[in-house]
């Protein structure tokens, strides 16, 4: 489902990088998160890694809430970017395998050229 999105920084289907670490942790607040979106353990690992952008979330089915939710800043869902499962607080991993939200402080437009994580050029 196709829907007209206002203000985003990043396109579907354009490319975006992952800011540096120490540039991502200036946006986090208390709990690892900027304007309530987390910044999971696992993604400081993707740090400085270019991506597809697969979905703009401008709302979204927030399951602990039991309703929906929409964000002030856009969030982004990265081509490929699935959660691994492993969450802290949790006793065992989640086998949910859900795609990650990315906050847009957290992306930058890609640096030297556009190729991402699986070695594609926009346009392939």
């Amino acid at each position: 489902m196709k829907h007209e999105h206002k203000n985003n920084k990043f396109d579907v289907g354009g490319y975006v990088q992952v800011k540096p670490a120490n540039s991502i942790a200036k946006y986090l607040e208390s709990g690892n998160k900027t304007e309530g979106c987390l910044f999971m353990d696992q993604m400081w690992d993707l740090c400085g890694q270019k991506f597809k952008v697969l979905q703009v979330v401008d709302n979204f089915f927030a399951e602990s809430h039991f309703g929906t939710g929409s964000e002030k800043s856009s969030l982004y869902i990265l081509d490929g970017v699935i959660c691994d499962g492993s969450v802290e607080y949790f006793n065992h991993p989640c086998d949910c395998s859900c795609y990650l939200f990315w906050h847009e402080n957290w992306l930058a437009e890609p640096e030297n050229g556009v190729q991402d994580q699986s070695g594609n050029r926009e346009g392939e």
